[in-house]
């Protein structure tokens, strides 16, 4: 292994983060548990294609068809909960309309740009024992992902094909994805294989690849060595530099290199 790595950020050794970990998983666990009254989730037997809501008794009772065809509710558009060009934007005071996987649609919307959600209200939805745990799985890692920018308990609590499953669920494909939660805003990126890397962490490794002298710093490169990325040839300068144009990310999962 090449010294490179020295510049490498040791994110997901969970041997030196354990403590960091357990601590960081009780204190969302107390916020989740706080925030229950800041999630809403909307049911009406309304008809239109216009959903009036007045009170929690008439949320509890909205039949699925005309869910299904609704686009605005309270006088407020009634969105799809998907990403847009894989930026997932949960707005303050805005409705959204997201379906389990086993086609049951419900209604959310945040108060105060929190997104958080709880059981409270499902066994009043006709909703099924799995499609409560899909919910908690699903808006569980969208909430970590908002609330961390490091991404180490996503990644710590499900595992990477989980991860991207969910993900692709509301919209958010491999590369560079964000999620915007309020005044909140978190940039990460999503390899092929479902890894979820933060932002700082590749632009530093990027910044590593480029800054290093691989002719002096590390052994056996030499002006024929080739560093493909994303598919892409480059090779050192003279003077033994990756020069990597502007845009070019330093994923390692994407990296080969022939020496």
């Amino acid at each position: 292994m090449f010294k490179l790595n020295n510049y490498m950020y040791p994110l997901f050794n969970k041997n030196s983060y354990n403590n960091f970990t357990n601590w960081k998983i009780e204190l969302m666990q107390l916020k989740m548990d706080a925030s229950i009254k800041k999630l809403n989730i909307l049911y009406s037997n309304n008809s239109s294609d216009s959903i009036s809501i007045s009170n929690i008794a008439k949320q509890y009772s909205l039949n699925q068809k005309t869910l299904s065809s609704a686009t605005e509710t309270n006088g407020k558009p009634l969105k799809e909960l998907v990403a847009n060009n894989n930026v997932l934007d949960i707005s303050k005071g805005s409705y959204y309309k997201f379906k389990t996987d086993s086609g049951k649609i419900v209604v959310l919307t945040s108060e105060d740009g929190t997104f958080l959600h709880t059981q409270t209200y499902y066994k009043n939805c006709g909703l099924q024992q799995s499609d409560e745990r899909e919910l908690d799985e699903k808006f569980r890692l969208i909430s970590e992902l908002a609330d961390d920018k490091t991404a180490l308990c996503a990644s710590i609590d499900s595992s990477d094909s989980e991860n991207k499953k969910i993900l692709n669920n509301f919209g958010i494909k491999p590369g560079w994805f964000e999620i915007k939660y309020g005044e909140k805003s978190n940039k990460f990126y999503l390899t092929d294989g479902g890894q979820i890397y933060p932002e700082y962490q590749i632009k530093d490794q990027t910044a590593a690849f480029k800054t290093a002298n691989w002719f002096k710093d590390e052994i056996g490169y030499s002006s024929k060595s080739r560093f493909i990325i994303d598919g892409k040839e480059y090779k050192l300068d003279k003077n033994g530099y990756l020069n990597l144009p502007d845009g070019v990310d330093c994923v390692m999962e994407n990296i080969k290199i022939i020496k």
